[in-house]
């Protein structure tokens, strides 16, 4: 069963075919095209699967490959984490490519899952990123050692782009955690919780990637797999160390991050307290002006200055002096 977004009405299944002497990619429209296609055992088949809600053009890849079901399973099934495991005659990769969209680094994942055998790699993607077109082109012009190397270095070099994307991923969350710091410092008034918190949350969905991920990439090495061999399998550690590091950044960045969110509530508290304050002192000088109101507003009717021909300037020279006394002893104590 499929879980996930519909991505595209009709399956796209690409195959690039190498060896030392020669590469060549063609596009297919039926898997029993694709049999066809993968019948000299001394070329490396590479295809790619784009659209992973067609359940009979990925059954019928598992069948003509031999692909276990529950790598068939793990295929489709969007929300599945990044993981390894191992097979009879192949050995199975999945995990997540990202995409950056919006101001506030909104990352887009797309599922990613890799089946190699003897002399097959099959990828099946979401969705056409062009992620892999650069090695597609060193493929085809003669430029990538893979022309020379076994299926397993292909997987290498797919999962190496993909951990390499995400260093682009990380600079720009970086570019904005700075953007964020400085404007909060500078008192912008742009920058809000939410958006703080909405990085906040795209850190944590990197981390739950990156954390099996790393896991993944060092059972590999770990793991003893005849498709793997030895000296690709140094290329895979490589990987892992820079999953490793990517994983440390984005916990920097995280750390980072809750430090700039506690100085933007800090600055928030004291402007709050700037305002109390302010609205405190106003209020403390008008008590007395109350006190004064409310004695000459009593209805006594005998009142010794209601008929003082000067009462009227006397009260309002008292209410200055009172303010004006207040206004100077809060000064002198510099509670304003």
């Amino acid at each position: 069963m499929h879980i996930g977004q519909v991505s595209t009405e009709v399956p796209l299944i690409q195959v690039l075919r190498y060896n030392a002497e020669i590469a060549e990619e063609i596009s297919v429209s039926s898997v029993k095209e694709l049999a066809g296609l993968i019948t000299d055992s001394q070329m490396i088949y590479w295809i790619d699967v784009i659209g992973l809600n067609h359940l009979d053009t990925i059954t019928e890849i598992g069948k003509l490959f031999d692909v276990h079901p529950l790598a068939l399973e793990d295929i489709v099934n969007t929300e599945q984490r990044p993981k390894y495991e191992d097979y009879e005659n192949f050995f199975f990769l999945t995990m997540k490519t990202m995409q950056v969209n919006g101001s506030l680094c909104h990352v887009d994942f797309q599922q990613l899952s890799i089946i190699c055998g003897a002399n097959f790699v099959i990828t099946f993607q979401e969705k056409d990123n062009k992620l892999f077109s650069t090695i597609q082109k060193r493929l085809l012009n003669g430029a990538s050692r893979a022309r020379t190397r076994t299926s397993d270095f292909l997987v290498y070099l797919l999962s190496d782009s993909i951990v390499d994307s995400y260093f682009l991923v990380i600079e720009k969350f970086t570019d904005i955690v700075d953007e964020m710091e400085v404007a909060i410092i500078k008192g912008n008034k742009g920058t809000t919780i939410q958006q703080l918190q909405t990085v906040r949350r795209n850190f944590s969905s990197l981390l739950r990637q990156l954390f099996p991920l790393r896991e993944a990439l060092s059972r590999i090495d770990k793991k003893e797999n005849n498709m793997i061999g030895e000296e690709t399998r140094i290329y895979f550690r490589d990987v892992a160390d820079h999953c490793i590091h990517l994983t440390d950044t984005v916990e920097n960045l995280r750390e980072i991050l809750s430090g700039t969110m506690d100085v933007y509530l800090a600055s928030i508290n004291t402007k709050m307290n700037s305002v109390m304050k302010v609205l405190t002192v106003i209020s403390t000088i008008f008590i007395p002006l109350g006190f004064l109101a409310s004695i000459y507003g009593m209805n006594f009717k005998y009142f010794p200055e209601l008929q003082w021909e000067y009462g009227y300037l006397y009260f309002w020279v008292l209410v200055l002096c009172t303010m004006g006394g207040m206004f100077f002893y809060f000064r002198k104590k510099k509670w304003m």
